[in-house]
């Protein structure tokens, strides 16, 4: 029998809606993950497998996972550091499977890979040493990388969407990265600086389905298309 399950990230833990091919009547089950702060929860097609990715200041950071739908989960967060001395991560904020392992994104803004399903992550440095990361600054909940995006046919392109800096993208698996913000407008910016190289507020970035060369985004300032 076929089941829909809707993936939802919450503040008391992760919860699913499931539901028969129908989807006329839902069941709620949650809260998992020992009702930590989820901020997003996804399923990996290939796989079966779901992962929540969440924490806070108290908790830390760390990436759920269940391969029983939801039934019983693990938790890790072996590798989800920055060196000593920088401002530690408060929370995982996205999660992406790619043909090259699983993606997270986390606060302050930063990029990580699993090679292991999740049980061990390792940073993409590339990132957080772009030339302009020392004046980056954060939105409103923070500096966040909440937009993760791996290109389904091209594994080394990736597009991030960070809070309050704009959309990256790299071509090289992360090595390298470039700003992809052109045309997108500023308007808290003064009059003469609306569409600067970096710097917006995006909120959401998004793929279109079966089109992966056409991007949606929501800003502060619009709604953008990408083709």
């Amino acid at each position: 029998m076929t089941k829909t399950l809707i993936l939802l990230g919450t503040r008391k833990g992760a919860f699913i809606l499931e539901s028969d091919g129908m989807r006329r009547d839902w069941q709620l089950r949650g809260p998992y993950c020992d009702c930590w702060p989820m901020n997003h929860v996804i399923a990996d097609p290939a796989s079966g497998t779901i992962y929540a990715g969440g924490g806070n200041e108290w908790f830390g950071p760390a990436v759920w996972k269940s391969t029983d739908l939801g039934q019983s989960w693990t938790h890790s967060s072996e590798g989800l550091k920055y060196a000593e001395g920088e401002e530690p991560i408060k929370a995982v904020w996205s999660l992406a499977p790619s043909a090259r392992g699983l993606y997270t994104g986390v606060q302050p803004a930063g990029l990580f890979l699993s090679r292991d399903d999740g049980q061990s992550w390792r940073q993409m440095e590339g990132l957080r040493n772009h030339p302009t990361r020392p004046k980056w600054t954060p939105g409103g909940a923070g500096l966040i990388l909440h937009s993760l995006i791996p290109h389904p046919l091209d594994a080394k392109q990736i597009w991030v969407g960070i809070s309050a800096v704009g959309v990256l993208h790299t071509a090289d698996g992360g090595e390298s990265w470039e700003m992809r913000n052109r045309g997108t407008r500023a308007d808290f910016n003064p009059e003469d600086q609306r569409y600067p190289e970096f710097g917006q507020c995006v909120h959401c970035v998004v793929m279109a389905p079966g089109a992966p060369d056409r991007l949606y985004q929501q800003n502060h300032c619009g709604m953008y298309r990408s083709e």
